[in-house]
């Protein structure tokens, strides 16, 4: 894939990565725009140049207002925030007349599905539908109100990936 040339984040900069120097990133002020494919293509970018390898939730921010608390801990595949992200991305792609709630077992101590002692699995092993977390509650402004936290976030992060030096002895 062909390195991206600028990935605009939100109005309050965007964060550039020169198509031959993906390492040599700028922030400046910019316009209000943000994809997937924008994001994944800068994250690749800086991967490669072996500065981070980000997931897409990875940036400090906190759903639990939008969610709800027992959503934002347990809502982990195709629960209400992918599900509201899509319907606010790609709407046509979301057929909420087929959305159903199904849930992992609760957490066993010390391991869990996601977080410090994590362990392997599958989403088949866990849910029959596909689903691990409630789709039910996701909407189109729930999705956009996710995506500017997610945009903010990753502004930030961006920035901090720009700024940081390795420490040196």
């Amino acid at each position: 894939a062909e390195p991206v040339a600028a990935v605009a984040v939100d109005s309050s900069g965007v964060a550039e990565v020169g198509p031959d120097q993906p390492s040599e990133a700028t922030i400046a002020p910019g316009p209000a725009e943000l994809s997937v494919e924008t994001v994944y293509a800068l994250l690749h970018a800086l991967r490669v140049e072996g500065v981070a390898s980000l997931f897409i939730w990875a940036v400090p921010h906190d759903a639990t207002g939008l969610l709800g608390a027992h959503e934002a801990r347990h809502g982990i595949h195709a629960g209400a925030a992918e599900t509201a992200l899509l319907l606010a991305l790609l709407p046509e792609q979301v057929r909420m007349d087929l959305a159903v709630a199904d849930h992992a077992p609760p957490d066993r101590g010390v391991l869990t599905l996601e977080g410090g002692a994590s362990y392997a699995w599958l989403t088949s092993d866990i849910s029959e539908s596909g689903v691990i977390g409630d789709p039910r509650p996701a909407t189109p402004a729930l999705g956009q109100a996710l995506l500017e936290q997610l945009a903010t976030s990753w502004v930030a992060l961006i920035r901090e990936l720009h700024a940081f030096r390795s420490p040196s002895h």
